[in-house]
């Protein structure tokens, strides 16, 4: 599969290079030239497959001719080894517990899969990954890479944004994960990430990897939970028709997601996109991708809240449980790694690149 940026200035590549780059040399975001269909027939079985079975079959339409299905399987397996509970809230109002993963958060499903991608297909014993993060996606980020050998991991976060347990967390992995608060939003966090990729990108013999939504990486495993969340309703023989899938989303990684399920065939009757933010749409860094893939489609994802769209009477509503803070403990430092100090700079491209190239020399001999 190709991948071609937003602004089409820049020529297509293949997904290796879609993922290294992250980020176009244009500065926008990688798509997917055209999308597979999931044959309908798929969907006679769905209720009666498990979570790795549902995944496999999404990411190897997704990553299939690029990667050996065999490779797929097992970065599956491996990845969603976790329990994904459905509930029953109230009559038709259901709930996908996204928070059981080893950080107890959704950025879990993603954040293995892109870890195990990238152990996989590595083409350099050293290798950088970075991520902005306000709370959740840094610790499970770098809990994903943290195992992985010759991958330092820089989790970049606002003063003051994480969580005491979060923080805490993030010291006890030890040198391949580098925790940086920057005096600044997280706008102005996301914004020195996204300038610290395209600066590498020509500048670094060690390649700098995106670990947030920017990346199809970490996009894509996304998708897994839509039909997963489909497949729990259907094996519960309710009916199918009216089915309405409300997935919060901080960025409109989850809104990229949900189109990207709707295109690949997943036959919900509408799909809710909740901001859970202040942020305002044109200051999120995933909307050129989210208006690309929407472009010229009769689509059914809106952003949309059961306020400002109610649910009808006769609609079977998901949600997700993305985040519970309440769920975060404070992990033993079973590894004996030596308690690491956070790093306190301003929103300073060329004070991160300094202490990203330090951390290189020192760690990578």
């Amino acid at each position: 599969m190709l991948y071609i940026p937003v602004n089409e200035k820049t020529p297509a590549v293949g997904l290796h290079e879609a993922v290294v780059r992250g980020i176009a040399p244009d500065g926008s975001l990688y798509l997917p030239v055209s999308l597979p269909t999931i044959p309908r027939a798929f969907f006679n079985n769905i209720s009666a497959m498990t979570l790795p079975e549902i995944g496999y079959v999404v990411a190897n339409m997704l990553f299939g001719s690029d990667i050996p299905s065999a490779s797929i399987k097992s970065m599956v397996e491996s990845a969603l080894d976790f329990e994904i509970p459905f509930v029953e809230n109230e009559p038709n109002r259901f709930t996908l517990d996204l928070t059981h993963g080893p950080t107890n958060n959704y950025n879990d499903i993603s954040a293995r899969f892109m870890a195990r991608y990238v152990e996989m297909t590595r083409q350099s014993e050293q290798i950088n990954v970075i991520v902005a993060t306000s709370d959740n996606v840094g610790n499970a980020v770098a809990d994903a890479f943290a195992p992985l050998d010759g991958v330092s991991t820089f989790v970049i976060y606002p003063t003051g944004a994480l969580s005491d347990c979060r923080r805490s967390n993030l010291l006890d992995y030890g040198s391949q994960i580098v925790p940086i608060e920057v005096g600044a939003t997280f706008h102005e966090c996301q914004s020195l990430t996204r300038d610290m990729i395209l600066s590498s990108q020509n500048n670094s013999n060690i390649p700098l990897l995106a670990a947030n939504s920017v990346n199809i990486a970490i996009l894509f495993p996304r998708v897994i939970y839509f039909f997963y969340a489909y497949a729990r309703l259907a094996a519960l023989n309710r009916p199918l028709d009216k089915v309405v899938i409300a997935t919060p989303t901080e960025n409109l990684g989850n809104a990229t997601a949900a189109v990207i399920a709707s295109k690949m065939g997943l036959p919900v009757s509408r799909f809710m996109a909740i901001l859970t933010n202040d942020l305002d749409a044109t200051d999120i860094v995933n909307e050129s991708r989210l208006v690309s893939l929407m472009k010229n489609d009769k689509n059914r994802v809106n952003l949309a809240s059961p306020e400002t769209s109610p649910l009808t009477d006769d609609e079977i509503s998901i949600t997700f449980k993305i985040d519970d803070p309440g769920l975060c403990r404070i992990k033993p430092n079973i590894k004996g790694h030596q308690r690491q100090r956070v790093t306190h700079i301003g929103p300073s491209l060329p004070a991160l690149t300094r202490l990203i190239n330090e951390h290189n020399r020192k760690n990578f001999v």
